[in-house]
């Protein structure tokens, strides 16, 4: 299989001169060739910061398993012959059940050089003289409360669970804004709720994975009618159709909650919004120039969201795909 390598350029108010490589979803391909072709393909990208978001193993369970924990090493250790920092967060799949050894060997990878598990915790990183400030959230063991990312619709309502996220985000948002601050996390339809995205637009820039080749295009049903008015309904964004060409519902994503520009893995540029009454998102493209007026003039904040590196889960796919970003200040 192929290993995609997409590139972009991410417009933000603050200048990093420091590369940076995005991966997730590797959902227990941590032994097989696969694997290797995707580290050679991120050495190649010469990043000093690799960062994991979520869903390193397929099952919770595989945190306790010895030949498990062995080759996430082994994947974690190869990442940093580079000589760069490797930053990884936990998963939908990595936290179905929560238990003490599993936190507990998750965190035990920052015994690897250069590791850096993150546990709704931070780091800060120096690299090429520049202050790098990495937060890392891990949103479905809230509290104890132990959830598949999946379940925000599910008996106990949602008005709850933007609320819970941004509980969890506030020991994180005490950010120095000397530094280049971001935000790592796994599901991105959790940072596009307006409550989360409000709380979140101090970071830099945010990043996720969990979409795989992404989501079919949302429309309303009975199971979900009563949820459309709700305030984290923005998330729904990320249900973008993939139109002609299988990268739409991926890519970079700057947003206000009212109105959204995306940059495609092509490089191309659309607004986006959401119509209620049509029950469809309606979208036009523009050029670089207009979205970078757009995301200036309202000062937004990107998400990047990467397409995983096992994309035989949920929606078959012919690759797994690295995900390389360097900054521009606009």
């Amino acid at each position: 299989m192929k290993v995609f390598n997409v590139n972009y350029d991410v417009f933000t108010k603050k200048d990093c001169k420091s590369k940076f490589a995005l991966i997730g979803d590797l959902h227990g391909w941590v032994h097989n060739n696969q694997i290797k072709k995707v580290i050679e393909n991120i050495k190649k990208t010469n990043p000093d910061v690799i960062l994991i978001a979520g869903d390193i193993l397929a099952e919770s369970y595989q945190w306790t398993q010895q030949d498990r924990l062995n080759d996430v090493k082994k994947v974690l250790s190869s990442l940093t012959e580079t000589g760069a920092d490797v930053v990884t967060v936990l998963g939908n799949h990595d936290t179905h059940v929560i238990s003490r050894e599993l936190i507990s060997n998750y965190m035990n990878l920052e015994t690897i050089p250069n590791v850096h598990p993150l546990f709704n915790s931070s780091i800060d990183l120096n690299k090429n003289g520049e202050n790098i400030h990495v937060s890392g959230l891990v949103t479905d063991s809230i509290d104890g409360v132990t959830a598949a990312t999946n379940a925000i619709v599910r008996h106990k309502g949602i008005d709850e669970r933007p609320q819970r996220i941004v509980k969890t985000l506030e020991p994180l948002l005490d950010l120095n804004q000397e530094q280049f601050n971001i935000l790592l996390a796994h599901d991105p339809r959790q940072l596009r709720m307006p409550k989360v995205d409000e709380a979140t637009k101090a970071f830099d820039v945010r990043l996720a994975a969990h979409i795989h080749n992404g989501y079919l295009p949302f429309k309303k049903t009975t199971k979900n009618e009563k949820y459309l008015d709700q305030d984290w309904a923005h998330y729904l964004f990320f249900g973008i159709p993939s139109l002609k060409t299988r990268n739409f519902a991926r890519g970079i994503a700057y947003g206000n909650g009212e109105f959204y520009v995306l940059c495609t893995q092509t490089g191309d540029y659309y607004l986006v919004k959401f119509n209620i009454e049509k029950n469809d998102n309606e979208y036009k493209k523009i050029n670089e120039k207009q979205a970078i007026a757009l995301i200036d003039e309202y000062n937004l904040t990107p998400t990047i969201i990467t397409g995983g590196v096992n994309r035989y889960v949920g929606i078959p796919f012919e690759g797994s795909e690295v995900t390389s970003f360097n900054i521009k200040k606009r």
